[in-house]
Order: C-alpha cells, then sequence, then structure tokens
C-alpha cells in the first residue's frame, strides 16, 4: 500500500470531504464505513450528500452491538457478569446524558 493511503482514516476523512466517483472508490468507502462506523459519523456530520453512508454506519453500529449482547445472552450470567453488563449500560447512560447536555450548549 503506498504511504498515500497508508493511514485508513484519514482517507475516510478525505471521502467524507469529497466522495469518490469511481465504482473502487465508493467500495473503498463503504469498506471504511463499515470498518470504522463511529469515526464516519463523526467526520460527515456536516456533510449534507452522505445520508446513505449515514444509515450503513447507523445500522453496522446496530448491528456490531446485537451481536455482542446476543454473545453476552447466549452464556449463563454470573452475579458479577450481571454487576458488570449493569455497569455498562450505567456508562453508556453517562454517555448519552454527556451527549445531550453537550448539544443544548
Amino acid at each position: 500500500m503506498s504511504k498515500k493511503f497508508s493511514n485508513p482514516l484519514l482517507k475516510l476523512r478525505q471521502f467524507c470531504a469529497d466522495p469518490p466517483k469511481t465504482v473502487y472508490g465508493v467500495w473503498w468507502f463503504e469498506g471504511l464505513v463499515k470498518a470504522y462506523p463511529f469515526q464516519f459519523l463523526l467526520y460527515a456530520q456536516f456533510a449534507n450528500n452522505l445520508g446513505v453512508k449515514r444509515q450503513l454506519a447507523k445500522e453496522t453500529i446496530i448491528t456490531l452491538f446485537d451481536k455482542k449482547v446476543n454473545q453476552i445472552l447466549s452464556n449463563s450470567l454470573s452475579y458479577r457478569d450481571v454487576r458488570r453488563l449493569q455497569e455498562m449500560l450505567d456508562e453508556l447512560d453517562k454517555c448519552i446524558g454527556l451527549i445531550n447536555k453537550e448539544k443544548l450548549n
């Protein structure tokens, strides 16, 4: 791989600013969106022409979380597991609160 494209997050950011026009470029962009969905949503938040890719990133994140939750719930849980899972949910709630607070400011 050339040095010019050795940083996938840099390339993702460039694609968000100027989406590719070739088939190969579009596939590359979609691969980066799937590999880095959170970063894509950050980089693309001010772009008006990336709605379909935004939806792809959101679906990728939901699928990722869904697989992980199903993996956890497919096993029997101990009290320690339940405590850790509750801590994770509490942390998610804190993150949601912080994000919502930042949006109001």
